[in-house]
């Protein structure tokens, strides 16, 4: 059973802090260590030889990897060019127990040789990844982000804060129809949409391609855009006409599904999580609209003051809070009763509100603020310069704090609140922790550079400050006027700068950050959605810091017949080891369709062509065994490196119509001592 100690992840260590430690302070030899001895247990099977399920046992962790098609027309195979689950589930192996923020390093790539992948090349892999050379790139990075930037004109550039091509971290840049001005991230990190005002429309961007895949008709000037919980709908805002209101698009099937007037704006957006109610905040108007989310009708407007200018929903009260610029209030609207429950005087001015999100993702350096989630709001007033702490479950003023010029936005990692201003470029931090006293002192603020946002003009709604993925702590902020983004961590009591990213001479107005690493879906299960591009062998390889494991899973993607109608693809798959004796050898190998995984039965001019790289050849009949299974009987002259091809002469299928196998010849007299 696995102590405390082991199940907890270290928290100053984020996944790339681990994966350099792996490089600097472990050879690959000593990697594969933790691979011997490990107990190997695979499920049945699949038509095209890739196991179901596989799981082993090391460290007194079970490691589970589970791999499902997410497409019904793959029936039930994993296919090129479609999405595909992968699953990896810890336990302690003694009680079963599943194993939370274990913090699993991942990686996909074509597997070398062959057979299974050995302990040896496993380790091997993993430090030729985590180096981080163009060479030994995998096919699918699970561990890897990229940094974008949501630029001042139309474009957004994506940087890959890891790996640099040449001296360029600059992966791609994304051209969308007009400048951006606010952003989302479907569940997955498949899609982002950004609204852009100029031209009325959602562009979709397709992040494994980085191209735009489709431009939606949003309305007039669509400006802020959020997903509602459970994924389904997208609500943009519309701010082009007095009437003003919001667009909705249906995310999945990215069509526009509603246009619904609220009043005038400019507009915000807050969401019932049960996903009942739709709130929209109309500035213009001094109203909050209420909308059914189901039936998308209007159902109240709710008068609530001059100048509505923020909204957020607390779970914990059922309440949502309205934050007035012009009237200096902050409103409680009881969420079923829909009726203003009190207000509470602050001052005019109030620019946004945002509460403790309920789910902090990850320990940070002092403990997930449990306490203080879904409870206490943070209130920005950008001409007073300071930032309110509201209780709203006590419904009282906690604490109020000077900050910087003109305070405008509000971010949130595991352990702080960070808050931007746009005439200094420093940005304050609150500890979660200890928020009524705690903070504002000489080492809770950090510069973001040395401009202030505001030189370099105008700044937009899109956030410039989050989260890293890499640590729970750790931030990406721009500075639009050096036209970079600065990344910060939090170490030994204080934020600790980590260097910058440039953003090739674009103005950087909001900064995200997009990955394909494992998250952790349920307790203990960690995983992600990935496509490969390419049919064949692969392997899922896997390395746990602590307690550390390291394992290869092998896996087959098939090509997909939907894509190849009317052509054939013979593969050939080795059923025994494929190191083989001098002297006379037995080889058998099943015949099966790529595009299907369908055994080819009594194919009877299967032949098969033998040849060394000394020049030695042979032409071999095959022999049928039933269940698309052949063999053949070889006597090889000397030990060394063979290569295997095959035809069928009645299908049309030459021996340059697919690679052929290695097979490796050793000597039967050394072979038997």
């Amino acid at each position: 059973m696995l102590s405390d100690d082991r199940r907890r992840r270290v928290p100053s260590c984020g996944r790339l802090s681990v994966l350099l430690l792996v490089v600097s302070g472990l050879a690959p030899a000593a990697v594969c260590q933790a691979q011997q001895g490990a107990d190997v247990r695979l499920a049945a099977r699949g038509s095209a030889g890739a196991p179901a399920v596989q799981r082993i046992v090391q460290e007194g962790v079970t490691a589970e990897l589970r791999l499902r098609p997410d497409s019904a027309s793959s029936s039930g195979r994993l296919v090129e060019l479609s999405d595909f689950t992968v699953s990896l589930v810890l336990t302690d192996s003694a009680t079963g127990a599943p194993l939370s923020e274990m913090n699993p390093a991942a990686w996909i790539d074509v597997r070398r040789g062959n057979g299974p992948t050995d302990a040896e090349m496993c380790g091997q892999k993993i430090s030729a990844y985590v180096r981080g050379t163009l060479r030994f790139r995998p096919a699918v990075d699970l561990n890897s982000f990229y940094v974008l930037a949501l630029a001042r004109g139309p474009e957004i550039a994506v940087i890959d804060p890891l790996l640099g091509f040449g001296r360029s971290k600059l992966y791609t840049t994304v051209l969308l129809p007009g400048p951006g001005a606010d952003w989302v991230l479907s569940p997955d990190e498949r899609s982002l949409f950004v609204t852009v005002p100029s031209d009325g429309q959602v562009s979709v961007v397709d992040t494994d391609t980085w191209d735009v895949a489709q431009n939606i008709e949003a309305g007039a000037r669509p400006t802020r855009i959020r997903l509602q919980p459970d994924g389904r709908r997208l609500w943009v805002t519309n701010e082009g006409d007095d009437a003003g209101g919001v667009t909705v698009i249906d995310a999945a099937l990215r069509t526009v599904v509603a246009r619904i007037p609220t009043g005038a704006g400019p507009h915000t957006l807050a969401f019932d999580p049960d996903d009942r109610l739709v709130f929209v905040a109309n500035e213009g108007a001094g109203t909050v609209t209420v909308i059914d989310a189901e039936t998308l009708a209007p159902v109240k407007d709710i008068p609530t003051g001059e100048g509505p200018s923020g909204l957020a929903y607390s779970p914990m009260t059922r309440e949502v809070y309205v934050i007035h610029r012009g009237a200096g209030t902050l409103v409680a609207v009881d969420a079923k009763t829909l009726e203003a429950v009190y207000s509470y005087p602050l001052e005019p001015g109030l620019h946004a509100i945002r509460l403790v999100p309920m789910a902090s993702g990850g320990h940070g350096h002092h403990g997930a603020a449990m306490g203080v989630a879904g409870r206490l709001g943070f209130i920005v007033n950008r001409d007073a310069d300071r930032v309110h702490i509201f209780d709203v479950v006590g419904r009282r003023l906690v604490r109020t704090v000077e900050v910087f010029d003109r305070p405008d936005q509000i971010a949130f990692s595991a352990s702080f609140a960070y808050i931007r201003s746009q005439g200094s470029e420093q940005v304050t931090m609150v500890p979660l922790a200890d928020p009524v006293s705690g903070g504002v002192g000489a080492f809770d603020h950090f510069p973001v550079g040395e401009a202030a946002p505001a030189e370099a003009g105008p700044l937009g709604i899109a956030a410039g400050i989050t989260r890293s993925p890499d640590m729970p702590d750790a931030v990406f902020a721009v500075n639009p006027q050096e036209r970079a983004i600065y990344y910060y961590h939090y170490m030994e009591g204080m934020p600790t700068p980590s260097g910058s990213l440039s953003t090739y001479g674009f103005e950087p107005l909001g900064v995200l950050t997009v990955g394909r690493r494992l998250r952790e879906t349920a307790p203990g299960v960690y995983s992600a959605t990935v496509r490969l591009q390419d049919p064949g062998d692969y392997d899922f390889v896997l390395l746990l810091p602590e307690p550390r494991i390291v394992h290869c899973f092998g896996f087959t993607v098939l090509e997909d017949p939907a894509l190849h109608k009317g052509e054939l693809a013979l593969r050939l798959e080795p059923l025994d080891d494929t190191t083989l004796e001098t002297g006379g050898a037995r080889l058998r190998l099943r015949l099966y369709d790529a595009y299907t995984g369908e055994p080819q039965v009594g194919v009877k001019d299967l032949r098969f062509y033998i040849m060394a790289t000394s020049g030695w050849k042979r032409r071999i009949a095959a022999r049928p065994v039933g269940d698309g299974t052949y063999e053949l009987d070889v006597a090889f002259p000397d030990a060394g490196v063979y290569y295997l091809s095959f035809e069928v002469p009645s299908l049309g299928f030459g021996l340059r119509d697919q690679p052929p196998l290695m097979l490796h010849v050793v000597n039967g007299d050394a072979a038997g001592r």
